[in-house]
C-alpha cells in the first residue's frame, strides 16, 4: 500500500466547519463565517450569500494590489542592502492559498531588524508612507509597541513594519537579522519577495499564533483556534496548515527543534504544533513531527469532556499596549513562566506604558478641543 493521499487543507477547512456544526458550536451559524472573516474563502468555495461573492471579488482587487506593492517594495529595500521579510496577509493568499481572493488582508507585514529599521523607515518614507495615527507619537511606538503602522498619503495601503516579533521581557529571541539573511525568494504571478527559510517560517508562524492565543493555548478546555483577542483567529491556524502542507517536504524537524531552544519558543511551538492536528489528525504533512505533547505546569485540565467552547468576545485593538498583553501577563504567573525579576520588569512596563498611553491621548485630545 502507498502512502495516503494528502487531503488539502482548504478541504479540511470545509470538513472542519462542519465538524463544528456537528457539536453545535455555531459552525452552521451565518455569523461564524464573519466571524472569523472568512467571507472571501467562503465566496470561492461554497454556496451562500451574495455577500460572500462580493467579500471574494474585492478581496481579489485589494489583494492584487498588496502583493505588487510588496514586490516593489521588496526590490527596493534590497536594492539598499537591507534583508525585508514579508508575512501573512495577500501575501499568504497568493503562496499559500493560490489565490490573493480568498485571503483577507488589512496591511502588509514586513519584518527587519532593528539595525536597519532606521534605513528603511526613511526609504518607505520616501514612497510616501507615514505613521497613519495622530494620537501616538514616533518614540511612542519605538518604546511600547512592535512595529510602526504605517499608510500611504495617497493609496491608503497600509504598512505594519515590524523590528520584533515579541517585547524582550516575553523571553523570546527570535533573531529577525539571522532570518531576513536566511530569507527566499517566493514568486507568484503578480510578483516576488523575500519569505522566511522554511524552518524559520514555521517557527514564526507558531509564535505568532502563540502570542496571540495565548491565554487559551493552556486551556485544554477550549479550542484556541476559535477564540482569541481578535476576529480571524481561525484564519492563522489555517495559515500554518497550508505551511506545512506546502513546505512539509522541506522541513530538518532536528534544525527546528534547536532554533526553537534556542529562540526560547520551544514549549510554544509544540503547544501549537499539537493543536494544528486536530485540524488535520490524518494529514502526512505532520508526520515528521515526533516531539512528545508538551504539558504545562500547572495547565487547565479540560472540565468539557473535549468539547470545544464557544468563541470569546474579542478585545482588539490599535493601542500601542493591549489590554491583551495585561491579561496574558496575569495568566503566565500561574504557570510559573516569569522569574522575579521579569514579572517586576512586567509590572513597571504596564504601568509605564499606562501612563504613556493617558499622557499622549490626553495630549490629542487637547490638541483637538484647542483647534
Amino acid at each position: 500500500m502507498g502512502e495516503p493521499a494528502m487531503k488539502h487543507p482548504l478541504i479540511l477547512w470545509l470538513d472542519r466547519v462542519a465538524g463544528v456544526a456537528d457539536r453545535g458550536n455555531g459552525g452552521d451559524d451565518p455569523a461564524f463565517i464573519p466571524a472569523h472573516r472568512l467571507e472571501p474563502l467562503a465566496g470561492k468555495y461554497l454556496e451562500g450569500s451574495e455577500a460572500w461573492t462580493v467579500a471574494y471579488s474585492q478581496t481579489l482587487l485589494k489583494g492584487m494590489r498588496m502583493v505588487g506593492e510588496a514586490s516593489r517594495l521588496d526590490r527596493l529595500l534590497c536594492e539598499h542592502g537591507l534583508h525585508p521579510v514579508w508575512t501573512r496577509g495577500a501575501l499568504y493568499g497568493a503562496s499559500l492559498y493560490g489565490d490573493c481572493g480568498v485571503r483577507p488582508a488589512t496591511d502588509l507585514d514586513v519584518y527587519l531588524s532593528g539595525e536597519e529599521l532606521p534605513a528603511a523607515e526613511a526609504l518607505l518614507a520616501e514612497q510616501g508612507y507615514r505613521l497613519f495615527s495622530h494620537r501616538y507619537p514616533r518614540w511612542y511606538y519605538r518604546r511600547y509597541h512592535l512595529q510602526f503602522p504605517l499608510r500611504h498619503a495617497e493609496n491608503g495601503l497600509l504598512i505594519d513594519l515590524h523590528w520584533a516579533a515579541d517585547h524582550p521581557l516575553s523571553g523570546k529571541r527570535l533573531p529577525l537579522a539571522d532570518i531576513g539573511c536566511r530569507s527566499r525568494v517566493r514568486s507568484a504571478d503578480l510578483g516576488s519577495w523575500h519569505e522566511p527559510a522554511p524552518e524559520d517560517h514555521l517557527l514564526l508562524a507558531c509564535a505568532h499564533i502563540a502570542k496571540e492565543s495565548s491565554i487559551w493555548l493552556w486551556d485544554d478546555s477550549v479550542d484556541p483556534s476559535l477564540t482569541g483577542d481578535a476576529p480571524g483567529r481561525f484564519l492563522s491556524w489555517l495559515d500554518l496548515l497550508l505551511l506545512l502542507y506546502r513546505d512539509h517536504a522541506d522541513l530538518d524537524w532536528p534544525q527546528i527543534e534547536e532554533r526553537a531552544m534556542a529562540w526560547g519558543v520551544l514549549k510554544e511551538v509544540r503547544i501549537v504544533l499539537g493543536r494544528v492536528r486536530a485540524l488535520a489528525p490524518q494529514s502526512p504533512c505532520l508526520s515528521g513531527i515526533a516531539w512528545p505533547a508538551f504539558v504545562p505546569p500547572f495547565h487547565v485540565a479540560s472540565t468539557s469532556g473535549g468539547g470545544i467552547a464557544p468563541e470569546q468576545p474579542g478585545h482588539h485593538s490599535r493601542l500601542g499596549v493591549r489590554t491583551s498583553r495585561v491579561r496574558e501577563w496575569i495568566h503566565s504567573l500561574g504557570r510559573g513562566d516569569h522569574s522575579l525579576i521579569q514579572t517586576a520588569g512586567q509590572i513597571a512596563r504596564i504601568t509605564e506604558a499606562a501612563a504613556a498611553t493617558a499622557l499622549c491621548l490626553g495630549y490629542h485630545q487637547a490638541r483637538r478641543v484647542i483647534s
